[in-house]
């Protein structure tokens, strides 16, 4: 341990030089003695009569950091210890702001126009375990915490920031919150030194997050001090907002509430872990999306809406084997769609949604849970009181979406899948049925994709008005874009201009030898939606327009500074010429035919 003692020093040597306001010891969250625990060892005697395993079902976050767990009687823990084995502190100054401003969110009443202090916010769980070193009997009654580092460091980080911020001040009402948070926390102060930390790079990160911290507030100091024209005795922005977080801090303490499970040994914690592990298969983009979105319908008829919406391709499937079990061949058949519509949605539906976001089109790249934050829609402000609130609601039963709008919160977002899942269903049927308009041509998946994606474009933005309502089908619209020939034309030429990209064979000239992905989006100019080709009918006031426009944009003399290669580009010309000399012989036997039919006549 002794880099934790080095950098403790380290610290305070950096903290002595700065201004006397912003001093941070790291004694209040590295204890000294902690340098003694080197692990794991048997159970203290005083849990040798407890059950294998505990589960406190719901503890504040104060009773947490008290390590009483609200439990009556003294504390039964001395320190909360960080073991140097996990995985370091990394949350950023954004995931701690945004705890703030979820508590707001959460609690605040627009028709009651006030925020609701008895609504309690769960924060998730924790997992704790007896930790004892028999050389040190400070460390008797400590326990590890296995998970949960992320969430009660940052709370910790918070805590320090607030309170001396509040203490500093001048101000009585701040200084009140400030001694009654600290109270609430633990008398005399001990929650300063309630955590232990160890691994060197949590404690670089802890202090750069408290100094990030600590200068948005001095930031918003001194912006206050600049402003002349505050009332006489009243609270500065500085101190407004200082008080504002206070007290949603404060709400945390006494109204945030955790789950603790108390583990006994090495092998409880192994077998917590693989159970966590084998229940809580991570969550796909889709899950979290359902999640997010049906917490903002409450009315019986929109939930059925949106059971029904969900349930055409995202019902769980049956496997392959008890598919292969089931009676009769109707079965079979509406189990297999279920399952192709569900990845339909996954390769098709989410990476549309997410091409104004600029996210690579690939299924593994666009259906990652990191992009949820991008499809969970504008929610407005939470007091619903701002021009943007009312645009908002103005929308909110809208039926027919664009792929360049923000996503809707609530029914809008399944909606809004449904009416491109439709869509995407009428282009696959159509291509099996009637109509396929890379036929002859050799394109590769990734080229496929793309030409997927723009023909959703083209159909989202042109399509018949007749057949692209919320209650025609699918049927209908592949009917009506089969019976489109401005569909048919650009459909067909976007089709072969990825073909020109390629070089599929010695008969078939193409641009690249191995079109890899990155150079196909290169040459869609895919990460700019002004720009992007798939994107030209949202740019085009009719379909004659937009076919004028992907003509313009894929010459060989406009793709040339995209494929930047002139031996990639002579080829790209070569395939060009010969395209546009196979259409003028396609063109010249048709003038033929349609003469001979005249002359017949």
């Amino acid at each position: 341990m002794q880099n934790v003692q080095d950098l403790s020093k380290i610290l305070d040597h950096a903290l002595s030089h700065l201004a006397s306001r912003i001093r941070l010891s790291i004694q209040t969250l590295v204890h000294p003695k902690h340098q003694h625990v080197r692990g794991f060892a048997r159970i203290p005697s005083s849990f040798r009569k407890k059950p294998a395993m505990q589960i406190i079902e719901s503890s504040s976050v104060a009773g947490v950091i008290k390590r009483s767990f609200d439990r009556p009687g003294r504390n039964w823990i001395k320190h909360i210890v960080f073991p140097d084995f996990q995985r370091p502190y990394c949350w950023s100054l954004n995931d701690i702001q945004k705890i703030l401003d979820d508590i707001d969110e959460l609690r605040y009443s627009p028709d009651e126009e006030r925020y609701r202090e008895e609504d309690e916010y769960y924060l998730g769980a924790i997992c704790i375990m007896p930790l004892r070193d028999s050389d040190s009997p400070e460390h008797a009654h400590d326990m590890a915490l296995l998970d949960g580092q992320q969430r009660l460091t940052s709370l910790m980080v918070l805590a320090r920031v607030l309170y001396e911020r509040a203490m500093r001040s001048k101000t009585d009402v701040l200084r009140s919150y400030g001694a009654n948070i600290a109270w609430i926390m633990g008398r005399n102060l001990v929650w300063k030194r309630a955590f232990l930390y160890q691994e060197p790079a949590t404690l670089q990160h802890i202090r750069q997050i408290y100094f990030a911290l600590d200068r948005e507030y001095r930031q918003i100091e001194a912006d206050a001090a600049l402003d002349d024209a505050q009332n006489a005795g009243a609270l500065s922005f500085y101190e407004e907002t200082l008080l504002r977080d206070l007290r949603r801090f404060r709400y945390i303490l006494l109204s945030g509430r955790l789950a603790v499970n108390v583990l006994q040994s090495l092998k409880e914690a192994e077998q917590y872990f693989q159970g966590e592990n084998n229940r809580g298969l991570p969550m796909s983009l889709l899950d979290i999306l359902k999640a997010y979105h049906m917490r903002f319908e409450t009315a019986p008829d929109r939930q059925t809406e949106i059971r029904r919406i969900w349930s055409a391709f995202n019902e769980s499937p049956p496997s392959e084997s008890d598919r292969e079990m089931l009676d009769d061949e109707a079965s079979k058949a509406a189990a297999a769609r279920l399952a192709q519509r569900k990845y339909a949605v996954e390769a098709h539906v989410i990476p549309a949604l997410l091409m104004r976001c600029d996210i690579d089109p690939w299924p593994e790249s666009a259906n990652s849970p990191q992009n949820a934050d991008l499809l969970k829609g504008i929610i407005g402000t939470h007091r619903r009181d701002r021009i943007v609130d009312g645009k908002l609601s103005a929308s909110s039963n809208q039926h027919l979406f664009d792929l360049l709008e923000p996503v809707q919160t609530g029914i809008g977002f399944f909606r809004m899948l449904d009416q491109y899942r439709r869509i995407d269903e009428a282009l696959d049927e159509l291509e099996q049925r009637a109509f396929n308009p890379a036929s002859g041509l050799k394109l590769n998946n990734d080229q496929k994709l793309i030409l997927r994606l723009a023909l959703i474009a083209w159909t989202d933005r042109f399509a018949p008005r007749t057949a692209f309502n919320s209650s025609a089908s699918s049927h209908a619209l592949a009917a009506a874009l089969a019976a489109d020939a401005e569909f048919r034309t650009f459909a067909r030429h976007f089709a072969r201009f990825l073909n020109r990209l390629r070089n599929a064979d010695k008969q078939i000239p193409g641009a690249f030898d191995r079109l890899d992905k990155a150079a196909l989006l290169r040459c869609l100019r895919y990460w700019n939606a002004r720009t992007n080709l798939i994107f030209l009918p949202h740019r085009s006031a009719t379909p004659a327009a937009c076919k004028r426009s992907l003509l313009q944009a894929t010459t060989p003399e406009a793709m040339a500074p995209y494929i930047d290669d002139t031996n990639r580009s002579q080829r790209y010309r070569l395939a060009y010429d010969m395209e546009a000399a196979l259409e003028a012989s396609a063109a010249d036997t048709e003038q033929n035919t349609t003469d001979g039919a005249f002359d017949h006549e």
